[in-house]
This record gives structure tokens, C-alpha cells and sequence, in this order.
């Protein structure tokens, strides 16, 4: 998988939509807003949050993107 640079203007505004989300995210289930939180605030990649989480990256995988 390729990854590109992220410019600066990108994080910008990824950190301005991460601040506008992040009272949303506090009010989903523990389960969902971690994984909210690790993949799209934190920009962890679903390797780096199986890490954390002991998981499989097919768990993280179905956990960020079917249960929701």
C-alpha cells in the first residue's frame, strides 16, 4: 500500500474536522468510539489499531466499517 505526504493545508483541516466531530464521538458506545477515535481523529491505520487493541486487522476492518 502506497501512503502519500499528507500537506499541510490536508491536516489543517483534518484537525479542524476532528475538533468539530470529537463531541459526536464522545457520545458513541465505548466499543465504536474508540475505534472512531483511533481511525479517523487520531488517523491510526487499521495495522497500528489492532496493535493497540489486540485485534485482528480483520476485526478492526469490520468493526470500523460494518457495525456502524
Amino acid at each position: 500500500m502506497f501512503l502519500r505526504a499528507i500537506s499541510q493545508e490536508e491536516e489543517t483541516i483534518r484537525k479542524e474536522l476532528s475538533s468539530c466531530l470529537e463531541p459526536m464521538v464522545k457520545e458513541l458506545p465505548d466499543k465504536y468510539r474508540e475505534a472512531v477515535q483511533l481511525s479517523e481523529l487520531e488517523n491510526k491505520t487499521q495495522k497500528e489499531i489492532a496493535e493497540l487493541e489486540n485485534i485482528s486487522n480483520f476485526a478492526t476492518n469490520y468493526t470500523n466499517y460494518h457495525e456502524f
